[in-house]
């Protein structure tokens, strides 16, 4: 699925300030005009991995090219096809930090030719190569998770190579966690019901399974 850009639409708020920017003899023919150029900026929002063409951009606002080229800056300080090289690097900068793609999957997704000219563009535009944007994001990534890790307290149940340990991160509060058994009172619980049923119980101080049958605990309940 693509993600979409996070960038929104002028508020209705804003919408009477940006109108002022457009040409027309009228406030309402202002906000007419407003609105085909939003239909155009709007299309290249929610399509970041195509390259579009100024024609089709033009036809979408129903301008001519020239025409288009100069509305489209005077209201957002940009030309349309500025606007739109922008928002595909700024989604590749997404997949770079949120995805595994390789450098040519990403190049390919926002509609470059070649990875060469992907990382030039993408330097250019962030002063950073596409290699270290997704360095930077793996190295933080992994030190939120180590500390995470140091963070949560975490209890074991049960021993050996299949042990599960269940991690209790700090938004749970002290009393949930007093309330919690003890390793030890967990292992008599367990010792209690493998001796009813005669199985096999798992012995946490030594970390190795021992087998006890209801006829064993009968006798040394006996002596």
């Amino acid at each position: 699925m693509v993600r979409r850009h996070t960038e929104h639409d002028p508020s209705v708020a804003q919408l009477p300030q940006l109108a002022k920017r457009c040409a027309g003899h009228s406030r309402r023919l202002r906000l007419q005009n407003l609105l085909r150029l939003l239909r155009a900026r709007h299309r290249i929002r929610m399509n970041p991995g195509r390259r579009m063409d100024l024609p089709s951009l033009a036809a979408t606002a129903n301008y001519p090219p020239w025409h288009f080229i100069r509305a489209f800056r005077d209201v957002f300080g940009e030309a349309p096809l500025e606007y739109a090289n922008r928002i595909r690097l700024e989604h590749a900068r997404d997949l770079l930090t949120s995805s595994r793609m390789t450098m040519s999957e990403i190049a390919d997704r926002v509609g470059y030719d070649s990875r060469g000219a992907f990382c030039r563009s993408f330097r250019n535009a962030f002063d950073m190569t596409a290699s270290q944007v997704r360095s930077i994001s793996q190295d933080a990534v992994e030190h939120r998770r180590q500390k995470s890790r140091r963070a949560s307290p975490s209890m074991r149940i049960g021993c050996g190579p299949r042990a599960r340990v269940t991690a209790f991160p700090d938004a749970i509060g002290s009393d949930f966690r007093a309330a919690l058994p003890s390793t030890g009172a967990l292992d008599a619980h367990l010792d209690a019901s493998a001796g009813m049923c005669g199985g096999r119980l798992a012995d946490a101080d030594h970390g190795r399974w021992r087998s006890r049958s209801p006829s064993c605990r009968h006798d040394n309940r006996l002596e």
